[in-house]
């Protein structure tokens, strides 16, 4: 009698695999124990076979079982094997969706010294199947030492932590603001120099710096001319030129 030799896969561990080797007589319900048993993984959840193509994909189900039916009315492998490297896709529990691609790579001859199903040796990790996630406990803090050293552990991180927030001096100077850095001695003293050079230009005494001066010469002028000719600055008769006459 002919065997079917199946290497199972985990879509999401690629690198972890099973291989198992069944008669063509062997139900769906019995190669999935056959599975599980490999895997390490109980038989609480329900599992689903599904044909699918080159691709892995899904195309229609094959069956679906769960071990709390005992009767097993599953079909058996020979009437759903039409292909040489015949491929399927098993789902198992619906909540966690352990999905697995499941291949026929090779149809053998029965041994009568084994026992079928058989499983063949393999040294791939394989996962847990329900994953929890690790919460470290807490040491509930009762001792009066122990409550100090929680104290100055954590005043230590304060610390640290106000060290690495403060600048040392070289770092402050190098963001002083030039606009609001005050100015040092010959700063100060520079620009003294440079008010008193320019109140000396502009000295009060000196007329050819006095516009008031310069104004007033040309206002007197202007009435002179207009004092030869009888009108005052606005152009109207003036009056002490027609007294004279």
């Amino acid at each position: 009698m002919s065997t079917y030799k199946f290497r199972i896969t985990f879509e999401d561990y690629h690198e972890t695999y099973r291989d198992i080797e069944l008669l063509p007589e062997h139900t769906f319900q019995q190669f999935l124990q056959a599975i599980l048993q490999a895997i390490k993984f109980d038989d609480k959840q329900i599992g689903t076979f599904y044909h699918t193509d080159d691709l892995w994909r899904i195309e229609n189900k094959i069956t679906e079982i769960s071990f709390e039916n005992k009767k097993d009315t599953t079909p058996e492998l020979a009437d759903e094997v039409s292909d040489p490297y015949q491929r399927f896709v098993l789902v198992y529990d619906v909540n966690k969706k352990w999905v697995f691609n499941i291949e026929l790579i090779k149809i053998g001859k029965e041994n009568s010294a084994n026992i079928y199903p058989l499983l063949l040796p393999n040294a791939t990790v394989l996962p847990t199947q329900y994953r929890q996630d690790i919460v470290p406990k807490t040491r509930k803090v009762t001792d009066t030492k122990d409550k100090e050293l929680a104290f100055l552990t954590g005043l230590g991180a304060l610390t640290a932590a106000l060290e690495t927030d403060t600048l040392d001096e070289d770092e402050e100077e190098d963001f002083v603001d030039e606009d609001t850095q005050e100015p040092d001695e010959e700063d100060i003293a520079e620009i003294e120099d440079e008010e008193d050079l320019f109140l000396s230009d502009i000295d009060l005494g000196n007329s050819s710096y006095s516009p008031k001066a310069s104004t007033d010469d040309s206002d007197d002028d202007i009435q002179d001319e207009f004092a030869e000719l009888g009108e005052d600055e606005y152009g109207f008769a003036d009056s002490s030129y027609d007294d004279e006459w």
